[in-house]
């Protein structure tokens, strides 16, 4: 009988199963003496004949009648290849043990008709942590590395500042809009590879977007402005056509074939930084030619324009490996492509923007530019895996390059660039402004990374912080002036500013923060200073007084953004240390479960959780909850406490009643021996966590994550290993991690 292809068929289990008549499945002599000894040993004292959690029984699966019970065995392939049973606290099977079961049941429910996605499933982002860490990075897997082709979409910032350019130059009313969303910014999801945003309303505002910019490239735009001199008004040009454009249109006969490939070709080079091929100006020459034709020059450039604006070329980075093949089946990626993904790697500029190496030496002008990356790769200097590396370090190391793509990874990483979006209600007061506490995380990080030594030791055990720093001592004093001077000249005895910047300065001989709004200043309070008292160091970052805080994960940006509404949530918070830090997983909660903490005002939150301490919330909670609660040290404003408040109180104001606060917390079932154990406090979590190699290389991953826009494989972990050495061998450079990362054959062949 002919196969049967049906389509996919979404078992209960979650699991998808292909579904296509086969022979019956080849079943190994051994399986059934083999998983009648793994369920016995791991399994059926939960999942058996007198016990069956979940209402799942092991003790009667016989692969002999595989064909008759599927759905349960794809259930236990996939949470044994996931870790996600046994639970945490039982005993549990090597790695060896289960690629012995899983292995031989996999390739027998394939043969029988049912093929499991379990690795497709293993590239979405939220089973990013189900590969075995230690198999990641202990040598057993040589490789080769390499990553599928594929089209990646580019961040908003980057679209803006390719194709969108045009909508960069208009101050008033013209500005495109962003056609891609990146979601909430927790987590590294927003920057994967893939195209599932490209929907029906992404779609639509990129044709809006492509024809306001085809209108402005046949048309130009101009502006009303008021002249500098006589202050009358003049129309000012702010984008011109392109001249091959501008000569088509001007010319008085039909257009010649030369100009008509004049314009493609322009066209091609302002938009994909590329000239056409042969195959492609033939083609867009004719279409140039034939809507001329029929609607006349503007509008025939204007479908031109549209036409290579929309190709995905010009919306997407694309990835597909057009350089030679190798032994191994990889082609590494060409030169223009590499061009591309070097420069959208580190920044948001395109490759005709970014300018590398020193100037140019037949440049005549006063001020000669230097080389830019896709004049680079067209004149063969980015060709091998040296050039690479020569390319990224020399963007790396030139302060004039804004990289705003390594501060975004520790955004998304650690993610209190989402304080802000934590709605609190009638409890934040106008004190609370979480903009600039996230400012001054992204001072703390940016500051470490210039460093580049230890770094993310250094984030989460520092002691160290800024705190609305200007920038330098003389920026400092020049806004105070200027505030003092714009006061006097107020010349109102009552002026807050005023009084503030006057006796600070002249009674009380303390240095005032260089801010004249009062809420701006009082946002000090949610680290425990008081604007009136706090004498303001200009040198930053400096030691905050009263000790309590460790590292970047007890600053209020961070604590507020890992709170809840209206209290902590030291369940989102250990969450946060299990997936980011130590490469754990954590199950979605059940349907079936009510996740509420009961509200009690008499009981202090470590209180209220004890309902989770239920044997079969437990299971998961206790990856979560001991690496939470010693962040309750903190309010969930980010203040500082030594007692917790009981009963419904302001956000800055005193509670009805307050309770001895408890700090205690553990690290359990970690994958590291060493780590696990009993911690007092939040200063001793973060100094254990952060002296881990486990830690270490969780963080390798997440890097690999962001700059690879894709979960690691196996066949990455060469990848990891190597930026993990590279990261160890020069004192925890995170310089040295990333150029790894991005001249590794994962960044650099495609297969």
């Amino acid at each position: 009988m002919s196969a049967e292809v049906r389509p996919p068929n979404v078992s209960g289990s979650g699991v998808v199963l292909h579904r296509e008549l086969k022979a019956p499945p080849a079943i190994p002599a051994d399986l059934a003496e083999r998983s009648q000894s793994f369920f016995s040993k791991h399994c059926v004292a939960c999942h058996g004949e007198e016990k069956q959690r979940g209402d799942v029984t092991l003790h009667d699966l016989d692969p002999a009648r595989l064909g008759d019970q599927p759905k349960r065995w794809a259930k236990v392939v996939e949470v044994l290849k996931f870790r996600q049973m046994p639970p945490a606290g039982k005993s549990q099977p090597s790695a060896e043990a289960i690629d012995a079961l899983t292995i031989p049941v996999q390739k027998a429910l394939a043969d029988a008709g049912h093929e499991l996605d379990v690795d497709h499933r293993l590239q979405h982002p939220a089973y990013a942590n189900l590969l075995d860490h230690r198999k990641l990075f202990d040598g057993s897997e040589p490789g080769p590395a390499y990553s599928p082709p594929r089209l990646w979409r580019v961040h908003p910032e980057a679209y803006e500042n390719g194709i969108a350019r045009y909508g960069r130059q208009l101050n008033q009313g013209g500005p495109l809009s962003r056609p891609f969303v990146v979601g909430d910014g927790k987590g590294l999801a927003s920057n994967y590879a893939h195209l599932a945003q490209a929907d029906a309303a992404t779609l639509s505002q990129l044709m809006l977007n492509c024809r306001q910019i085809a209108q402005y490239q046949t048309f130009g735009f101009k502006k009303m402005e008021k002249d500098r001199k006589t202050k009358e008004p003049i129309e000012r040009l702010i984008i011109k056509m392109p001249k091959s454009f501008q000569v088509i249109i001007d010319a008085s006969e039909e257009a010649t074939t030369a100009q008509l490939e004049a314009a493609v070709t322009e066209e091609f080079r302002l938009v994909l930084n590329r000239a056409p091929s042969a195959e492609e100006l033939r083609e867009f020459t004719g279409l140039l030619e034939r809507v001329i034709a029929i609607g006349g020059k503007r509008r025939g450039l204007r479908t031109l324009a549209m036409a290579v604006l929309l190709r995905p070329e010009s919306i997407y980075r694309m990835e597909v490996g057009l350089g030679p093949k190798d032994a191994h089946g990889r082609r590494m990626l060409s030169p223009y492509e590499l061009a591309h993904a070097i420069a959208l790697a580190l920044t948001d500029l395109p490759p005709d923007q970014l300018m590398v190496g020193p100037p140019k030496p037949n440049d005549r002008s006063r001020r000669p530019q230097p080389p830019s990356l896709l004049e680079l790769a067209e004149s063969g200097k980015l060709k091998t895996r040296e050039d690479v590396a020569a390319v990224v370090t020399q963007i790396w190391d030139n302060e004039a390059i804004d990289k705003v793509r390594i501060l975004r990874f520790f955004r998304e990483f650690f993610g209190y660039h989402t304080a802000g979006t934590v709605f609190k209600g009638d409890r934040a007061d106008r004190n609370f402004v979480p903009r600039f506490l996230i400012q001054d995380a992204d001072q703390l990080v940016l500051y470490w990374v210039k460093q580049d030594r230890e770094v993310l030791k250094q984030l989460l055990t520092t002691e160290q912080y800024f705190v609305k720093w200007p920038g330098s001592t003389t920026e400092y004093e020049r806004r105070v002036k200027s505030i003092i001077e714009k006061a006097r000249k107020n010349k109102n005895p009552r002026d807050v500013n005023y009084r503030y910047f006057i006796t600070r300065t002249e009674e009380q001989g303390l240095r005032p923060m260089a801010q004249a709004n009062p809420t701006w200043r009082q946002t000090v309070r949610f680290y425990n200073l008081d604007e009136r008292s706090w004498d303001f160091p200009i040198d930053q970052p400096f030691t905050l007084p009263g000790g309590g805080r460790v590292g970047l994960l007890t600053h209020p940006a961070w604590l507020v953004a890992w709170s809840g509404n209206f209290e902590n949530d030291p369940i989102r918070r250990g969450k946060w240390i299990r997936e980011h830090l130590l490469a754990g997983v954590v199950p979605d909660v059940p349907i079936t479960v009510n996740a509420a903490v009961p509200e009690d005002p008499h009981k202090t939150l470590r209180q209220r959780l004890d309902v989770t301490r239920k044997e079969y919330c437990w299971q998961c909670h206790q990856r979560m909850n001991p690496l939470g609660m010693p962040f309750e040290a903190f309010t969930d404003f980010g203040r500082f406490r030594e007692r917790e408040g009981l009963g419904h109180t302001r956000a800055l104001g005193k509670p009805k009643n307050t309770a001895p606060l408890q700090t205690h917390g553990a690290i359990l079932n970690s994958g590291d021996s060493e780590l696990d154990g009993e911690v007092k406090d939040v200063r001793e979590l973060m100094h254990r966590l952060a002296g881990s190699k486990r830690v270490r290389q969780s963080f390798v991953r997440h890097a690999f994550r962001f700059w690879m826009g894709r979960n690691e494989m196996m066949t990455d972990s060469p990848t990891l290993r190597a930026a993990d050495a590279a990261y160890v061998k020069e004192g925890g450079s995170f310089r040295a991690l990333v150029v790894s990362l991005l001249t590794s054959d994962s960044f650099l062949y495609r297969k």
